[in-house]
């Protein structure tokens, strides 16, 4: 039998992966994906919800996954959030306005939207998401 080399991927390069082949085109989008642009896999960024802070699995300026969550939130509840994403060398905290529009029992996972986001802190939460995207 004959050596092969093998390669492996971590899940976050392969998530990374699927991002830029679909902005290539080379991926379709689920029917059933509500997202109007790809979410940022995290590791070191959080979000506080209800004064605990929770792991954000991934985000964007619209909105965001946290996990593991235990608690009594319901779809379609309004959230105050503060979301903190470090970032060469600082941590970046903005103030936000959310809605549940996810709950994942199986995952313990929570997604939402944040709501109601002035046009500064959406030039900010942009800006800082393409950064982070390089």
């Amino acid at each position: 039998m004959k050596d092969r080399a093998e390669f492996y991927l971590d899940d976050c390069s392969l998530m990374v992966l699927g991002l830029i082949k679909s902005a290539l085109g080379g991926a379709k989008a689920a029917a059933d994906d509500r997202r109007v642009m790809p979410r940022l896999p995290e590791t070191r960024a959080t979000l506080v919800l209800d004064g605990t802070s929770y792991p954000l699995v991934d985000w964007n300026p619209k909105g965001f996954q946290i996990a593991p969550y235990v608690g009594q939130l319901r779809v379609k509840s309004s959230v105050s959030v503060r979301l903190i994403v470090p970032h060469e060398g600082t941590s970046r905290g903005f103030n936000l306005k959310g809605r549940i529009m996810r709950l994942d029992a199986k995952n313990k996972a929570v997604g939402g939207v944040f709501t109601d986001v002035d046009a500064v802190t959406d030039a900010k939460l942009q800006r800082l998401f393409d950064a982070r995207m390089r």
